[in-house]
């Protein structure tokens, strides 16, 4: 319902409203008779009724009379309404965008990850044919190290994606 609408009503007067409501017989809520004529105009107890459309319209003068400051709360509303959808339209924007990252995230780990593992594929041949360089076994346990803490990044990303 519009503004304009809501203020028609408001203008009406009550007891139209209940003069109206007295004079509707049980006729009158039978559907009306059509005719051949598609542009027939059936008038009933203060309403147009025509046949090509079924539009049933009030009598009263329209339109309706300009909103007055007693009718600013709703123009607000209104205003509060639209701005809050235009809101939550760019929220959701900006968390699809953060979803995008989170996958861009988790990929680039599954890629870093697969590099560690071929890391800890040499290093251990490597320590296993040098058992007496140091460096080796230590750069070992680096790669599972980081090997685990991949396997945290990629959980954390996947979580902040759900």
């Amino acid at each position: 319902m519009t503004q304009e609408e809501l203020d028609a009503l408001m203008a009406e007067d009550l007891s139209d409203l209940t003069s109206s409501i007295d004079n509707v017989s049980d006729t009158s809520l039978d559907e009306p008779d059509l005719t051949e004529d598609a542009d027939a105009v059936v008038q009933n107890s203060g309403h147009i009724v025509t046949h090509d459309n079924y539009r049933v319209s009030s009598t009263s003068a329209w339109p309706p009379p300009p909103p007055t400051d007693d009718h600013k709360v709703v123009h607000q509303l209104d205003d509060v309404t639209k701005d809050s959808e235009e809101k939550a339209t760019e929220m959701f924007d900006k968390l699809e965008t953060i979803s995008g990252f989170c996958l861009d995230a988790e990929n680039i780990s599954n890629d870093a990850k697969t590099c560690i593992a071929r890391n800890i594929e040499v290093f251990e041949i490597l320590h296993e044919k040098f058992p007496n360089v140091q460096t080796f076994g230590e750069l070992l346990e680096l790669n599972k190290n980081l090997d685990n803490k991949i396997d945290n990044i990629i959980s954390n990303v996947q979580m902040g994606q759900d």
